[in-house]
């Protein structure tokens, strides 16, 4: 039998220099994951090294940052990924990059080797074959309920950093207190340097009435299944940081209270 002689496997190799360093940044709604870096390098000897690396992510939707010294010759491979907790696709979105340490807390990226969302089944990795990438959409359904305010007070919600919401509908309670007067429901999304966008829910709300209103794209503003239940249409939007929505009663008297505010929406996470 003959047997067939194999080449030796020609490596796609990043070289290295003492002051190289592998960085990861990533941003992530659940807190506090796992992530653990895997690779291969090649070292001075032209030996085929594994290494490993953890990094925690303590803060939820807070830009997180990490450098591991390399020392070696030449980086062959490198692959990301949550190794605890739950960790939905678009919840944490991560970056691995090739940095040199110049100065002290100074780290310039010299490549950017891959970048992504990862999970409990999702990955980023350099040098290792196809990326599966899971979800083109990166994005879970969260409801994010409102503390409510003081009593004649309007209530906010600001969207918080490195995180992209796709608002699916809002719902907020409006109670009149007995003083005569046609109050209006109002939603406004707010961006520095531009007047607020507001829209205006077509019911003349009247005194001690209490009224649950839902509101969403392509509603029609009509009263709902109930008496007391009303449906408003607001548009389609991707609401990213430093974006504020408000919602206020126009014409509001003394005794008036918003409550309940809660907003449904596609979830994910963004490092911009």
């Amino acid at each position: 039998m003959r047997f067939v002689k194999l080449e030796k496997p020609i490596y796609q190799a990043i070289p290295l220099s003492p002051d190289d360093h592998l960085q990861i940044v990533c941003g992530a709604v659940t807190a506090p994951i796992t992530i653990r870096i895997e690779g291969t390098a090649l070292n001075s000897r032209n030996e085929l090294v594994p290494f490993n690396h953890e990094f925690i992510v303590a803060a939820s939707v807070t830009k997180t940052a990490r450098q591991f010294r390399l020392g070696y010759s030449f980086l062959l491979s490198v692959v990301a990924y949550v190794s605890t907790g739950t960790v939905f696709d678009g919840d944490c979105y991560a970056q691995l990059n090739l940095v040199q340490d110049q100065t002290s807390g100074y780290y310039p990226v010299r490549k950017t080797l891959a970048q992504g969302y990862i999970g409990s089944q999702l990955s980023i990795s350099y040098g290792s074959g196809t990326n599966f990438t899971g979800n083109p959409l990166h994005a879970y359904l969260v409801n994010i309920p409102i503390a409510d305010p003081a009593v004649n007070t309007a209530v906010s919600y600001a969207c918080p950093d490195f995180t992209c919401l796709k608002i699916v509908s809002i719902t907020i309670t409006a109670v009149a207190d007995a003083t005569v007067a046609n109050r209006q429901l109002q939603v406004a999304f707010t961006y520095p340097g531009a007047v607020p966008h507001n829209y205006k829910i077509n019911v003349a709300h009247t005194a001690a009435a209490n009224y649950n209103y839902v509101l969403c794209n392509g509603n029609t503003q009509v009263t709902g299944i109930t008496a007391n239940s009303f449906s408003g249409n607001i548009p389609n939007i991707n609401f990213m940081p430093p974006g504020v929505i408000t919602c206020t009663l126009l014409n509001s008297q003394a005794g008036d209270q918003l409550s309940d505010f809660s907003i449904l929406a596609e979830r994910s996470s963004i490092l911009y």
